[in-house]
């Protein structure tokens, strides 16, 4: 080949080799724009569903088994209170006692009325002392005496009535003077009878009624006694004080409420037509704790259309708020999809976007049947086969091409 032919193809070479460059650089350029401008999103396949679990949360409150106003039964001046708010306390234990003074005095007056009573009784029951029946037995003779000498002297004064002597007084006079010596005579004749006989059983039973009154007066007040301490009736916590010492409280007015230690009650309110479980878990404050169904509701409230369930659990602190779940499952067939994939719709509708063989996107409208933080129970056009988008749902647009 001749020397000038060799500059020429060479130049022609390299002009090839620029233009191939260029041409493969402009290719690259083009496919990079390309694969900027494709969007990429995730899809996933729906899960068919038959149905779904709702849980429905029921509030309530934790209350003491036993709650009592402790008050004492008879009016006066408390002397002393022993506990505060939040002890907890024994049964039994003295809780408040109130001034006694006035029933100490009325005591000791009381037990003097027993002691003279008895003794009249003991007096009676042993009868008279020989000195009293000697006694009277000398007033039945003085008076047996005085009669015969009034009757003889009455006999003298009718004789000289009748010879005009003496006047129609004198003899009315000792008539009337041996009138009042018989009944005087007959009245201790009685009192001799009577103290030879011993004591009337009428009488003596009067006298061993008023030592049984004035037994049952002490006895009574003896319980009052005992009503003015006021102790525990079970083992518990002060919930409230409402009364200092020096108070002046009138029967029956509160002065502790008590509420019992131990197992607790949860009352929740439910639904007239739910029925409550027989053992459950309650949200107890931070706690999730077991309940056992105490007993089956028996009123319905009008108002409200609820019933109380009683529930037994562990101590926890009475007006505690309480939760109670219960899950029903509603069946109800749809599509299970990831909340990410749906976007709001006209009407109270959703929307839904998936790909389709030739890599675009569809549109499909659903309706929520049921929602879960994470998923979402659909009914509509997307189908079980569908690749439903589940990211990027808000930067497309029906038909737009897309990579997977």
């Amino acid at each position: 080949m001749s020397k000038q032919i060799r500059p020429f193809l060479l130049c022609l070479l390299l002009v090839g080799i620029v233009s191939l460059a260029s041409f493969t650089s402009a290719q690259s350029r083009q496919e990079s724009q390309q694969l900027e401008s494709t969007k990429f999103v995730r899809v996933d396949r729906p899960e068919a569903g038959d149905g779904y679990r709702k849980v429905r949360r029921y509030t309530g409150v934790v209350a003491a088994r036993r709650t009592s106003e402790l008050s004492f039964l008879h009016s006066g001046r408390v002397e002393k209170i022993f506990v505060e708010e939040g002890d907890r306390v024994s049964q039994g234990q003295l809780l408040a006692v109130l001034d006694t003074r006035t029933l100490i005095a009325e005591r000791e007056r009381l037990r003097a009325q027993l002691a003279r009573a008895r003794a009249r009784y003991q007096e009676l029951e042993r009868g008279p002392r020989r000195e009293p029946r000697l006694g009277s037995e000398a007033q039945v003779r003085r008076l047996a005496s005085e009669l015969r000498l009034a009757r003889q002297k009455l006999e003298r004064r009718r004789a000289l009535y009748r010879d005009g002597a003496i006047p129609k007084e004198e003899l009315d006079e000792w008539e009337s003077r041996v009138r009042v010596t018989e009944e005087s005579l007959e009245a201790a004749r009685q009192d001799s009878l009577e103290l030879e006989n011993g004591t009337r059983p009428e009488v003596l039973a009067q006298a061993a009624a008023d030592v049984s009154e004035m037994e049952a007066a002490l006895r009574e007040l003896e319980v009052r006694f005992e009503d003015s301490e006021l102790h525990a009736p079970f083992p518990g916590r002060v919930a409230s004080r409402t009364v200092d010492e020096g108070t002046v409280i009138s029967a029956g007015s509160p002065v502790v409420q008590l509420d019992e230690s131990g197992p607790s009650e949860a009352l929740v309110d439910l639904p007239a037509d739910v029925d409550p479980p027989p053992e459950v878990r309650l949200i107890v404050g931070e706690r999730e704790l077991p309940g056992t169904l105490l007993s089956e509701p028996v009123r319905v409230d009008q108002e409200s259309f609820t019933h109380t369930a009683r529930y037994k659990i562990s101590d926890s602190s009475p007006g505690t708020p309480v939760v109670l779940e219960l899950t029903r499952f509603v069946e109800e067939p749809g599509l299970w999809v990831p909340t990410s994939s749906l976007t709001a719709a006209s009407n109270g509708l959703w929307r839904c976007y998936s790909v389709n063989e030739n890599s675009r996107v569809d549109v499909h409208q659903v309706e929520v049947l049921y929602r879960e933080p994470e998923r979402v129970l659909v009914r509509g056009t997307v189908r079980p086969s569908d690749r439903v988008v589940v990211e990027g749902v808000k930067s497309v647009v029906p038909g737009q091409q897309v990579a997977l």
